[in-house]
């Protein structure tokens, strides 16, 4: 489910909710003329549905029925197929899955389109007339060559997506797989490779990182991956802290990340403050996670947020929450509640969060406050003007460009 749904069922949960809309939605559900089920889309759509639910966003509408459905009349009639679907088409979709065509395939072959609403047509399909079928290992016949090729590779120390490169011309999920199924059917016995370290191992690990190695060098000696010298070493007593802070240290600058956010922790670092992890993503519920700009997961926990003041609307800026953002698929509202969210999560999990807005920093002004802020979250006394003065002027030294020779 999108962010911008989640946002809206939060939103749903505390909008009043009489019995005339209940009873109205409620009523709507089966079309009377067809007797067929009413999407949550044409239930909102409808004149006496769109009065009760007031002015708003069709997709919130939408949203806030389906909400509504589910929280007050869950064991309503449903069916799987919500058009009808002809004999012919059924018996179509059957002969190409014995056929072992893959539900992608199908739609490409019976629809020639591939979006994710005919796929799930076709499995749909698949779900509510044919439970008998086969779900074969390999969906389409398998080549000698691909076979070949596939152990080759394997055997070679080539990755699941550099052979599919190779053979298919593409890493499509589908050809990854593909190859993951035709190792698992007809390479069996192929010797795994290890991804677990031994004691000798990672005393090994410790001493190069300890001489300035980086994860990849010494995950390419011991012929592990990278990701598993980490995640081994990363585990150690007392030394996670240390992994991260030189971890991400050496790691470069993401280029998606604005200069005046690169500007902030780089000042940060000259007057002291280190240990900040860059773009740090903390766990929340589900599978899902939230990226910090800034991150002191030791004493004390403090995250810090540089807000641009497009992305994420600056109340000084923007003043309609119903405004959209300009390219992008939120309005200020969503953007406003996606961030005091992420703010309240944080929070909530012993963190004291900083914001440090685009238009602030920009001003002499504004970078004095937001410094003495986070400096005040780590209990630091606050810099002066004349500091920060001449924090400024280093960097213009540094920075300054070599006046031009005259020419003779």
């Amino acid at each position: 489910m999108k962010i911008s749904e989640l946002l809206h069922i939060k939103e749903a949960k505390g909008f009043p909710i009489s019995q005339d809309l209940k009873d109205i939605i409620k009523s709507s559900y089966i079309n009377p003329v067809d007797n067929s089920f009413r999407t949550n889309r044409e239930i909102a759509s409808l004149p006496d549905v769109s009065r009760l639910l007031g002015p708003m966003d069709p997709k919130k509408a939408e949203i806030k029925v389906g909400w509504i459905l589910q929280q007050h009349w869950p064991d309503r009639p449903k069916r799987k197929i919500m058009v009808p679907t002809t004999d012919d088409e059924v018996e179509a979709v059957k002969k190409l899955k014995d056929d072992g065509y893959s539900s992608k395939q199908i739609a490409i072959e019976l629809y020639d389109k591939t979006d994710k609403k005919t796929i799930q047509r076709v499995n749909e399909i698949l779900y509510s007339h044919y439970h008998e079928r086969s779900n074969k290992k390999i969906n389409i016949p398998v080549t000698q060559e691909e076979i070949v090729a596939a152990k080759t590779g394997y055997d070679q120390g080539k990755s699941k997506k550099e052979v599919a490169l190779e053979l298919y011309g593409n890493t499509d999920d589908s050809s990854i797989n593909r190859i993951s199924m035709i190792l698992d059917t007809y390479y069996a016995d192929r010797k795994r490779k290890k991804t677990n370290l031994t004691d000798k191992d990672v005393e090994y690990a410790q001493e190069k990182f300890a001489e300035g190695q980086t994860f990849g060098q010494i995950a390419s000696t011991l012929g592990r991956s990278e990701t598993a010298v980490y995640n081994r070493l990363r585990v150690l007593p007392n030394y996670y802290t240390e992994l991260l802070q030189k971890h991400m240290a050496t790691r470069p600058k993401d280029p998606n990340v604005s200069a005046a956010e690169n500007d902030l922790f780089d000042k940060l670092e000259k007057i002291g403050i280190v240990g900040i992890q860059r773009n740090f993503k903390i766990a929340r519920e589900g599978r899902l996670f939230y990226n910090i700009d800034g991150l002191h997961t030791s004493k004390p926990k403090i995250a810090i947020e540089f807000f641009g003041d497009l992305w994420h609307a600056n109340p000084k800026r923007f003043k309609d929450p119903t405004q959209q953002i300009p390219n992008t698929r939120f309005t200020v509202g969503e953007i406003w509640l996606k961030d005091n969210a992420k703010i309240d999560y944080l929070t909530s999990q012993g963190y004291q969060v900083v914001v440090v807005w685009e238009s602030d920093w920009r001003s002499k002004a504004g970078k004095l406050n937001a410094i003495n802020e986070i400096r005040k979250a780590f209990d630091l006394d606050p810099i002066t003007q004349d500091e920060l003065k001449d924090l400024l002027l280093s960097d213009t030294q540094v920075n300054e460009p070599k006046q031009p020779t005259a020419q003779k």
